[in-house]
């Protein structure tokens, strides 16, 4: 009994996005979990997630994004492109990937998310940034 009583509480301290699409989700600098299955933006393309973040500083920051199951993902810097029409610049992982880029407090910033594989949408990762 202790050790279901353990696994819920240990459950509970993660912070999870609900399945939502169409929508940009925000990066903070508390530790949020997502999947493509749950967060895809668009329905023609299910493996992408949009995230943005505003700065509430003004000098380097970093993009913190983690797995435990090693997938491949890539990860698009759009900068204050809300359209994400143009990225500036990309990486691409398996298991965690950081990415650091300059910042402006009161300055938003985008980002795209993408799964590699189609197979791995369900896969959890988290994300937050680090200043």
């Amino acid at each position: 009994m202790v050790g279901i009583f353990t696994l819920i509480l240990f459950l509970c301290s993660f912070s999870f996005a609900v399945e939502q699409h169409n929508t940009v989700f925000p990066i903070t600098e508390t530790e949020t979990y997502y999947s493509a299955a749950d967060n895809f933006y668009d329905s023609t393309d299910t493996q992408r997630i949009r995230f943005e973040y505003l700065s509430n500083y003004t000098g380097e920051c970093q993009i913190d994004i983690g797995d435990t199951t090693n997938f491949r993902k890539y990860f698009y810097f759009y900068g204050n492109d809300n359209t994400f029409s143009s990225y500036t610049k990309y990486d691409y992982k398996y298991g965690r990937l950081e990415y650091n880029f300059n910042c402006t407090k009161g300055e938003k910033y985008y980002f795209i998310l993408y799964s590699y594989l189609s197979s791995e949408t369900s896969y959890y990762f988290n994300i937050k940034v680090n200043l």
